[in-house]
């Protein structure tokens, strides 16, 4: 927009430059051949006084009263009186002579479509560099503006590793004192301390395996169904506090060679969002076969065009249940690294989550 009121007001500049020069011209040649009938006497025109005139982009051409051409090659009949621009020629037509030497009609033909071209060249051009100049100053400017954000993010990754390392000592001893307490408390005040135990001890682990570093290379083989039911008796209560019912089919024993920390999270977050997403008295189906797990819960269905970006850390379907947008993505990071297939879906109006090994 810059480069084309440039240039619009460039072209007007040309155009009334291009305007007086001719009628600077006009003005000469018709002083001439009144100069030359009354000083001279001249009853003719003579046409070698006229040769100064002459230029490579600029023609005149005289015409009498008949408008027949007295010197000069221009044509009328394509002429009006007065100043004309056509595709970048100009025309001027006046009657500036009077009549002296027979003279009635001045016609001036001035081509600047050099000036014209050289104008657009040099836009571009001034455009350009003006672009490039204002794309390194904007990379810098960026770098400038977003210092501040990633030594900000930089800060909170520090923050969270070093609150993730400070949280795991309190929970161990919480932990330790809340199994000292069973001959002298209550078993309900037991069972509501172990709860919340385990559930900073959840916490603490999805942050840990989230902000100090990828899945750890510890592998071994693993018995995913006997993982499968010791992970469910962490998880007794939850069922029981929402009145979920469980149905449960799995094979008698699959071996996974794999890092156990790393398969405990993974089966204790789908347990968890398929515990926090549900209905109280909902359903949850656990199936365990040789080739796949799949946990199916009841509640809300998930909309379809949500099963992709849902494995996206900080990504809710649910917004009106507390959560942290953090459980999918734990296991998707488990599964790529195994390159294991995982799919949200819906099979049986239950929102279902499979992993294929």
């Amino acid at each position: 927009m810059i480069a084309f009121l440039v240039f619009a007001i460039q072209r007007k500049q040309i155009d009334e430059n291009i305007h007086n020069q001719m009628l600077l011209k006009s003005s000469q040649i018709a002083s001439m051949i009144i100069s030359q009938q009354m000083s001279a006497g001249h009853k003719e025109l003579k046409s070698d006084f006229l040769e100064e005139f002459g230029d490579k982009n600029s023609q005149f051409t005289l015409f009498d009263i008949d408008k027949k051409p007295i010197y000069g090659n221009l044509h009328w009949e394509y002429i009006q009186e007065g100043f004309v621009v056509k595709d970048n020629i100009a025309y001027l037509l006046n009657q500036g002579a009077y009549g002296h030497l027979g003279v009635e009609w001045i016609l001036i033909k001035t081509d600047f479509s050099q000036k014209i071209d050289d104008l657009i060249f040099w836009i571009v051009i001034v455009a350009l560099v003006c672009l490039v100049f204002l794309m390194i100053f904007g990379f810098i400017l960026g770098k400038m503006f977003l210092k501040p954000m990633r030594d900000g993010v930089v800060y909170l990754d520090h923050f969270i590793k070093d609150i993730t390392h400070e949280l795991n000592t309190p929970i161990s001893a919480l932990m330790m004192s809340t199994n000292s307490l069973k001959t002298g408390v209550s078993e309900v005040k037991i069972s509501r301390i172990l709860k919340a135990c385990k559930r900073i001890h959840f916490l603490y682990s999805n942050l840990t395996f989230l902000f100090l570093g990828e899945i750890r290379e510890s592998k071994e083989n693993i018995d995913l169904s006997a993982l499968l039911k010791n992970r469910l008796e962490m998880f007794e209560e939850h069922f029981r506090e929402k009145q979920i019912t469980l149905q449960l089919q799995t094979i008698e024993k699959l071996i996974i060679f794999a890092d156990k920390e790393a398969l405990n999270q993974m089966v204790d977050n789908l347990l968890s969002n398929a515990i926090k997403y549900n209905l109280i008295g909902g359903v949850i189906c656990l199936t365990l076969t040789e080739k796949s797990i799949k946990i199916q819960n009841s509640g809300k269905p998930i909309p379809k065009e949500l099963f992709s970006s849902l494995k996206q850390r900080y990504k809710r379907g649910n917004h009106h249940i507390q959560g942290y947008g953090i459980g999918l993505d734990i296991i998707n990071k488990v599964t790529q690294n195994y390159d294991w297939d995982f799919s949200i879906s819906i099979q049986n109006n239950l929102n279902t989550f499979e992993i294929v090994f």
